[in-house]
């Protein structure tokens, strides 16, 4: 599958609209299903071991071939050796590459918080205690992590690297599944379809390995089908951006539909952030 899609991401093939996957919309039916098992396993506590797999299977799953099955009702402009290269890209190569990117770019972060909470722990005279480990979870000692983690500078850095690095970063890398083709020339329509084809698969990757089993798994996999739809979509139109500047020679269009997705994906972040604070 990998060797086929790699071919098919090279544009070894003849172009040609493939079958409509018109009758795969009706899979949606199963979303509901698959969050039903999830809570049956992690919230009751029923054969977690048997329905907890399989709801986390389907439940990353049926978003996605949901959604592409809406877009490609009507056929797609590609063939099916690039689609899937375009997926496999979106699935493996973006998800490792953006990751990377983002540890070494939090490496800064967390130094430059662990000597702002160093700072605070000793002048208040604190550094004994927390030499002790078996004094970390005292409550007193857990009480003043959280008040140093709540000055606003801390707060502010945390979020703007979610908010803007990290979109940033994702909306640039995602993109890997189109940059093959792109010196072979396409339409501005197979740049869109394959962009929403590649953030499908970075979608269901996330799916995948950021939804884990518990009390909260119901919401959080809710969001993540969310979170698969709002990167195809910034996908495409960062992969619209790329084919529109390739034919109008003004690489300006390319930033101007890289920033909007950035901007969407940015606004997705925060309503992420805003519910987890109200769940928690």
């Amino acid at each position: 599958g990998i060797v086929y899609g790699y071919q098919g991401m090279q544009g070894k093939i003849q172009e040609r609209k493939d079958k409509p996957l018109a009758g795969w919309m009706y899979i949606g039916i199963l979303f509901p299903i698959a969050l039903g098992l999830g809570y049956l396993a992690f919230n009751q506590g029923i054969l977690p071991s048997v329905l907890g797999p399989l709801a986390h299977i389907s439940a990353a799953t049926i978003p996605v071939v949901f959604a592409l099955a809406i877009l490609l009702r009507k056929g797609s402009p590609i063939s099916a050796k690039r689609t899937w290269g375009h997926f496999l890209a979106g699935l493996w190569a973006s998800p490792m590459v953006a990751f990377i990117i983002e540890i070494l770019a939090a490496i800064p972060l967390l130094i430059i918080v662990f000597v702002m909470l160093f700072q605070e722990i000793s002048s208040q005279g604190l550094i004994e205690n927390f030499t002790r480990p078996e004094q970390w979870t005292e409550p007193y000692l857990v009480s003043q992590v959280q008040e140093f983690t709540n000055q606003p500078l801390i707060l502010f850095l945390i979020a703007a690297f979610l908010i803007v690095f990290v979109p940033m970063v994702e909306e640039a890398i995602k993109t890997i599944g189109v940059w093959p083709v792109i010196r072979r020339g396409f339409t501005q329509h197979q740049a869109f379809i394959g962009g929403a084809i590649a953030g499908a698969g970075y979608g269901l990757f996330e799916a995948f390995f950021l939804g884990q089993p518990g009390v909260t798994w119901v919401p959080v996999m809710i969001a993540r089908a969310g979170a698969t739809m709002m990167h195809m979509i910034t996908t495409a139109l960062t992969s619209l951006g790329i084919a529109r500047a390739r034919e109008s020679g003004r690489w300006s269009d390319a930033l101007r539909y890289y920033f909007v997705a950035v901007f969407l994906h940015s606004l997705w972040n925060i309503s992420a952030l805003g519910v987890g604070v109200i769940i928690l």
